[in-house]
This record gives structure tokens, C-alpha cells and sequence, in this order.
């Protein structure tokens, strides 16, 4: 199918009127090369107003998102910086607020999400209009040339269109006030049940795993350096995946890992810069390297030391002016003066067998540096006992659709994963840099001499590691076909070995046109095919630069079906995500309410209104100006423009006194105000069934969105929609079932009747009987059909269909089919003779 017609489809559906008018420019350009015409200003300025629209666009919803964020993040802080001094009833409102600021952050990394892939398939129908019209416009080629460079250049020099949008620096943010969402939770619940533990207590995945009697030489210093050695050293089986290099994409990733499948950070920043230098053997490059790992203002350096045989590897941690002293000891070994310092330091220090070991080798394997890799990483840790989080198993539940909490089975993995996100990825075999320990600041001068010596991978990188022999039989199962041509990356798994990983993992695999997985992934064989023009050999071969740097990931994003079902598996998983905030939040309002309802009847306005309001405090000293709550202002001075409320000018300051109070408010405590203020339903009010709607009352400035109680009416609606659907479809599929295998029976009884039962001197001819022929085909057809369409109903459940229902319109099916089967045997049988 072409673009034209999938670009729809493939498109957020509320959004689909903000695409990029592909039709539309594909039909001017198809009228320019049909008339042979060289003006092309129309078409230019088709384009320049498409590219504005699209831009106004994306920064109108990301300018609506920050200001979202920074209201429920300005809030969140405000609910935390009164904890210490509230009881445990006002520890169990806070924490019903704190939820409803989840579910909203939840709620704006959803748009966030939608928001990157819509500009990522904005950014494939611009390169395929521009394709198109580059291959059809034949007049004039190096004008039509220069007129793509002119459109291309209107965007790249705009630091606001949507092919320079960035939105790392909101994911970042919510990926933060999450981490701190779910900290502040745990902390607050531990004040409520007097909990001795600690709720600053570190987290033990961030404490370096080795132990203390190692030498300090062996010892990692910091959780991330123990990472890096962990996967290299102590982890078998690794399973890698490549990612587009766009930063829509590994948004998208980024949001899955943090948000949506809670992976565990290992450590809190969110990334590190990190160099790998390969040491090599001149005279054998195939041989495997050794390395140099440094991460950027890390003190110490981790020499990886290529032994071979059964330990294959040893290392050694040191400080970095030594690795510096010992890697300008390679490159010129005559040096007297680097070799004396290097004998002075080991002189003075103790040198443990193992770092001895480790540079013997190097020293002895004539090793080199030649090249070297920089990245920024990010560090996850999947346990493998499967609790580390709250809702871990909730991705399972959502995909079945059915079951509670407590038929949730917890399973236990062989061993944990390590999950590393590397972007970002640049390469060189220029000395200078190789043999050097030193990073570049992005905004130094020195970064852009870098820009050119260093060479950029065009694609980001996503692998786990782990001892977890379904990794390795999975990764076994895998093969990786690429087609040169289109550059394509095709895989084969077996589906069977992949529901043996971490549901979270399954889920990253299945959901993600962004992931493509590539077997025996190899960056060391990848440089040395681009550097020394060597074939890597092997299991090896495809990591040839001719392959990797010609794939064309994004073309899996123009899978209609893989994106449908992208969108499906990422709805269950946030719901499912939702309905548990729901869950919590409404278990802290079953213990809060009537404490809640006696302080409201005994006071009809509350405090902070009333303090707010006395003090005539302004939105700045609220609210942040760019949050939501500066927006009330705004929107109530358009109502008293348009509207003929009768007010007068003068009285305007004091209704604006009463909305900056309120700006600063609740959700909740906003609603409850109105209803003992102005006696007015928020049920009602907020869905339309009251005559205060919106519009028909002075107060409808005070609406605010569904609280979370509201939701989760219409949770409870949706479930039982979903219930009553599938029942419906379990009594039609059951009836369409039995009514084929009452045909069915009823057929072949009677063509067995016919055609076997009759006497020798009888005869029955179809030639004379074609009519009554056809109406037993017509029955044994309809009973087929009927078979046919209760097995497809029963795929059409909201909910996975019982073992039993499935067995039994299998069964039937089967049945079924054996009655046409012999009815036919039966009639070639009878035509036969």
C-alpha cells in the first residue's frame, strides 16, 4: 500500500488533521512534472505552510504540557514541604493527592509519547515527499536540488520546528518527579504505620556487588563502574537491539523504560558519558581486543586485559594519570621517562597478582590503542526475583485482560538483568584521540574539531545481559537477515522461548517498532571492517559497516499492523498502570472519608481559601506564571469580555483576588469547595447531566477536570461493558457452534441415508436429483460458516477467552469439518458407481 494511504493509519487518530498534506503535495508535484512547468513557487509555498502548521502545532501541545507539568510539579513540592508537620489523616489526603498528581503525570507522558511519534512519522512523509519529488521533477535536476536544500534549511535553521524539537529535557522531568512520586509514596506510608525502617535507605542495587576484602586495584569505586565490569565480565549471554537515531524514538524508549514498564534505574543520574579504547594487536586484528573503560569525571580507569583461556579475561582499576601514563607506554615503548614514572608508581604502591596478570598481557600481546568508541549511557537492573516494584506483574494482567491481584503469580528468573540504553555513539582510529583518556564539553571549542575526527554511528543501541539460559536460548533462536537493497532489517524468534523472559522485556521486544533486535551485535568487528577494510568473520559478518550503516530502521514504522498493535499493548499497559492508582487512591479514601465529610460540614469554606484571599496573594507567589494556574485568570477575563454577566468593571480585581487564590489549589479540594460554596454536584456538574454545565452558571470558571473518583466511575462503567460484551459473545459463538454441528450431523445422516442405505435394485442419480444435491452442499457450506464464525467471535473477546470455551468450539469445529469431509467422500463415493 502506499504512504499516501497509510500515513493516516500510522498517525495518532485525534491528530490525523495536523499530518503533513502528503496527498496534496504529492499531487502539485505530480501537476508540475506533468506540465513541465519550472515555476515552482506554488509548491514552495505549499510547503513553507505546511511546515508552519505543523510547527505551530507541535509547540502549542509541548507549550500545553510543560505548563501542565509545572502546575502538578509546583503542587507535588508544596504537598511534600508540609508532610513533617501533618497526622496521619493528613498524611492519607496528602497521599490521595499525591495520587491524582500521578495519574496526571502519567497523563501528560502519554501526549509526550503520542507527541514524538507523531513528529518521527512527520519527519518519514517530509524525506518521502522530498524522495518523490527529487525522482519525478526532470526538467531542471539541479534546480530541484536547491529546492529541497532551501526547504530543508527553512527547518534546520529554525530552532522551533519539529525537526529540532526536542523533548528530552520534558522526559527527563518526568521521569524525575516519578522517581520522586513513587520515593515520597513509600516514605509517606512508612510515617503512617510507624514504620522503623528508614525511608532514605539506598537502595542495594546501587551498592557496588563486590566485596570488601577485594584489592583496591579489583575493588569498582562507584555502582556504575561495578555495572560496566559486571556486563563485560560476569554476564554470558547478552541480547542486543538496535534504535533509530532520532531523539523521538529514544524518547519514546526512554518513557517505556522509566515510566511505563518501571525498569530500575541503576544509579540516578540519567546518563554517562563513556569511552571504550581498543587495544589491538597489529599483526592479528581479528584477535580479540583488550579495553580501556573510563567514564567522564571518574577519577579511575578499568583495564580490561584479553588472557584467553578459561578465564579469558582479568582486570585492573586504576587511577587514570596512571592508565594515561601506561597507554603512552604502548604507543612508544623507548620512553624512558613514562617508563620510569610507571616503575616509580608500582614501586610505591601495592600491585595485587591480578592487575600484574592484566598488564602483562597487554604488554606481552604487543597491544596497542587504535581505536576508540565514546557514548553516553544509561543504566537499568531488572531483579530477577521479580518484586522490586509495586506493580511489576500488573503488564501481565493487563494483556490477559482478566484476574485480580491475588492471581498474580510472581516468577523468579535464573539470574538478574542488566539492561544498558547507549546513544549517541561516535567511533575514530585517529592516535591522537585513541591513546587518549580526556572528554570533550559540548560547549567548548574543542567539540567541534571532535565532530570531525570522531565518526557517528547511525544508530543508538539497547542490550541486556544476563546468566539466564533463556536469554541464551532465545538469542540462539534468533536470526537476523538483512536485505541490502532496501536496507531492511528482518528477524525470526521463537515466539515460544520469548514468553521464557521477563514480562517486562517481552513487552520492550513486542511493542516497539522502535527496537529492531540484531544477532551477535559487535562494535569491535564493526570498526575494524570500517577502519582496516577486514571482513568480519563468522557469526560476525553482519556487523560489516556496508550492512549496518545502510538499515533503514525507520521502516518498520510504516507497519500498519505492527503499529496498531504497538498502540494496543502500550493502552493495556497504562491502563492497567491507571486503574492501580485508582485502586490505591480509592483504599486511602475509604480510611479518609468521614474525618474528610466532618470537617466539611462544620466549615463551608476552607482554610487555605480564606488565608489566600486575605492575603490578597498574587499568581507568582502561588503558582509559577507558565502553570496551569496563571491560565484561570486568563480564561475568566475572556469570559467577562463575551459574556453579559451584568458585573461591573469596577468589581473585576476581586473576582480575579478570588482565582489567583485558587490558582494555587487541588483538584479535589477545588471541587469540594465549589460544592459547599455554591451547592453545586460535581457529578453532575462535570458531565453534563445539571443545568450548571458549562456556560449556563457564573461559576463555571471553577471547573477543573474528572477527579480520579470520577475516573474511576468510568472504569467501573468500562469493565462491566467489557464483561457484559464478552458474555454476549460467549452465548452467540456457543449457539453458532451447536447449530454447525446440528447441520453437520443432520447432513451427513442424510447423504449416508441416501447414498448407503439403499437397495441393490434401487438407484439413486444425481443427475436427476441436482436440486436436492445442492441444498445438502448449501447445509454442509452454512455449517461450515457457522463453525467458522464462532471461532472467529471468540478472538473478538475484550478478555482471553477460557481454556474450555476454546476447546470446546475447537472441538466442535473438528467435528464439524469430519461430517463435510465424509458427506464428500460419500458423494464422489455414489458418483463414482
Amino acid at each position: 500500500m502506499k504512504f499516501g494511504n497509510n500515513l493516516e493509519h500510522l498517525s495518532i487518530p485525534e491528530w490525523r488533521c495536523y499530518n503533513l498534506a502528503y496527498n496534496d503535495l504529492k499531487y502539485q508535484i505530480r501537476q508540475i512534472t506533468q506540465s513541465k512547468s519550472t515555476n515552482l513557487a506554488p509548491l514552495h509555498k505549499a510547503f513553507i505552510e505546511n511546515f508552519d502548521y505543523i510547527n505551530l502545532f507541535v509547540q502549542t501541545k509541548h507549550g500545553e504540557l510543560v505548563r501542565k507539568f509545572n502546575y502538578f510539579d509546583s503542587y507535588f513540592n508544596q504537598l511534600v514541604s508540609v508532610v513533617d508537620t501533618c497526622n496521619k489523616s493528613k498524611l492519607r489526603s496528602i497521599l490521595i493527592e499525591i495520587d491524582e498528581i500521578f495519574y496526571q503525570i502519567i497523563e501528560i507522558s502519554l501526549v509526550l509519547k503520542n507527541l514524538s511519534k507523531f513528529i518521527l512519522i512527520q519527519k518519514i512523509a517530509l524525506k518521502k515527499i522530498f524522495k518523490k519529488f527529487l525522482k519525478y521533477y526532470n526538467q531542471d535536476k539541479q534546480k530541484s536540488l536547491k529546492f529541497v536544500v532551501n526547504l530543508k534549511n527553512y527547518l534546520l535553521l529554525n530552532k522551533f520546528s519539529f525537526i529540532n524539537f526536542d523533548l528530552s529535557d520534558l522526559t527527563l522531568k518526568l521521569t524525575n518527579i516519578i522517581t520522586s512520586i513513587k520515593y515520597e509514596q513509600k516514605r509517606f506510608n512508612n510515617l503512617i504505620d510507624d514504620s522503623p525502617e528508614d525511608a532514605y535507605a539506598e537502595s542495594e542495587i546501587n551498592q557496588p556487588q563486590t566485596k570488601s576484602t577485594y584489592h583496591i586495584q579489583q575493588d569498582p569505586p562507584t555502582p556504575d563502574a561495578n555495572f560496566d565490569l559486571v556486563i563485560l565480565l560476569k554476564k554470558n549471554f547478552s541480547l542486543h537491539c538496535l534504535i533509530p537515531d532520532d531523539s523521538n524514538t529514544l524518547n519514546e524508549l526512554v518513557l517505556n523504560l522509566n515510566i511505563y514498564l518501571n525498569f530500575k534505574n541503576y544509579i540516578d543520574t540519567s546518563y554517562s558519558f563513556l569511552s571504550y579504547i581498543y587495544l589491538t594487536q597489529e599483526s592479528d586484528l581479528y584477535a580479540e581486543p583488550s579495553y580501556v573503560i573510563t567514564q567522564k569525571n571518574s577519577p579511575v580507569s578499568i583495564i580490561i586485559g584479553h588472557t584467553g583461556g578459561l578465564r579469558k579475561y582479568c582486570y585492573c582499576i586504576l587511577p587514570n594519570e596512571v592508565v594515561q601514563l601506561f597507554l603512552d607506554h604502548l604507543n612508544d615503548r623507548k620512553n624512558d621517562d613514562i617508563r620510569s614514572r610507571l616503575f616509580d608508581y608500582f614501586q610505591e604502591n601495592d600491585v595485587s597478582p591480578l592487575t600484574r596478570k592484566t598488564l602483562d598481557s597487554i604488554l606481552k600481546g604487543n597491544r596497542k590503542p587504535t581505536m576508540k568508541l565514546l557514548c553516553k549511557r544509561a543504566r537499568y537492573i531488572l531483579k530477577k526475583s521479580g518484586n522490586d516494584d509495586d506493580d511489576d506483574d500488573e503488564y501481565a494482567v493487563a494483556e490477559e485482560g482478566e484476574g485480580t491481584s491475588s492471581d498474580k503469580v510472581k516468577r523468579e528468573y535464573q539470574d538478574d538483568y542488566l539492561v544498558t540504553l547507549d546513544h549517541d555513539i561516535c567511533t575514530t582510529n585517529n592516535t591522537k584521540y585513541a591513546s587518549s583518556l580526556s572528554f570533550f564539553d559540548d560547549e567548548s571549542n574543542e567539540s567541534e574539531h571532535y565532530s570531525n575526527v570522531f565518526e557517528n554511528f547511525p544508530h543508538n543501541h539497547l542490550s541486556f545481559y544476563s546468566n539466564d539460559s533463556n536469554l541464551c536460548n532465545f538469542e540462539n533462536s534468533l536470526e537476523t537477515e538483512i536485505d541490502v537493497k532496501d536496507g531492511l532489517l528482518v528477524n525470526n524468534y521463537s515466539s515460544s522461548l520469548l514468553r521464557k523472559l521477563p514480562t517486562k522485556i517481552q513487552n520492550l521486544i513486542t511493542s516497539n517498532n522502535s527496537l529492531s533486535l540484531f544477532k551477535g551485535l559487535n562494535f569491535y568487528q564493526y570498526m575494524i571492517s570500517c577502519y582496516f577494510n577486514l571482513v568480519p568473520r563468522g557469526d560476525y559478518a553482519k556487523n560489516h559497516y556496508s550492512y549496518l550503516l545502510n538499515l533503514n530502521l525507520l521502516k518498520n514504522f510504516e507497519n500498519i499492523e505492527n503499529f496498531a498493535n504497538q498502540m494496543n499493548s502500550e493502552n493495556s499497559i497504562i491502563k492497567a498502570k491507571s486503574n492501580r492508582i485508582l485502586r490505591h487512591q480509592l483504599s486511602m479514601k475509604s480510611l479518609d472519608t468521614r474525618a474528610h465529610y466532618t470537617n466539611l460540614n462544620t466549615s463551608h469554606c476552607p482554610e487555605f481559601y480564606l488565608k489566600s484571599k486575605s492575603n490578597k496573594s498574587s499568581p507568582s507567589e502561588t503558582v509559577p506564571n507558565n502553570s496551569l494556574g496563571s491560565q484561570t485568570s486568563t480564561r475568566l477575563s475572556n469570559q467577562s469580555i463575551f459574556t453579559n454577566n451584568g458585573k461591573n468593571d469596577d468589581d473585576e480585581p476581586d473576582i480575579e483576588d478570588e482565582n489567583e487564590a485558587l490558582a494555587g489549589i487541588s483538584p479535589t479540594e477545588l471541587s469540594r469547595f465549589r460544592q459547599a460554596q455554591f451547592g453545586v454536584d460535581d457529578d453532575d456538574d462535570i458531565y453534563g447531566d445539571d443545568d450548571a454545565a458549562v456556560g449556563n452558571n457564573d461559576y463555571s470558571f471553577f471547573l477543573q477536570p474528572p477527579t480520579f473518583m470520577d475516573r474511576n466511575k468510568f472504569v467501573n462503567i468500562q469493565y462491566q461493558y467489557e464483561m457484559d460484551y464478552d458474555q454476549t459473545l460467549t452465548y452467540i459463538y456457543f449457539s453458532l457452534n451447536i447449530l454447525s454441528i446440528f447441520l453437520s450431523g443432520i447432513e451427513l445422516g442424510i447423504v449416508y441415508s441416501i447414498f448407503m442405505k439403499i437397495d441393490g435394485d434401487s438407484q439413486f442419480l444425481l443427475v436427476d436429483n441436482v436440486w436436492l444435491v445442492l441444498v445438502l452442499v448449501m447445509g454442509l457450506l452454512l455449517s461450515l460458516i457457522f463453525s467458522m464464525m464462532s471461532i472467529n467471535l471468540i478472538f473478538q473477546r475484550y478478555h482471553q477467552a477460557p481454556l474450555f470455551h476454546s476447546f470446546v468450539i475447537w472441538s466442535g469445529f473438528s467435528v464439524v469439518c469430519l461430517c463435510c469431509i465424509w458427506s464428500v467422500f460419500i458423494f464422489i463415493d455414489a458418483g463414482g458407481t
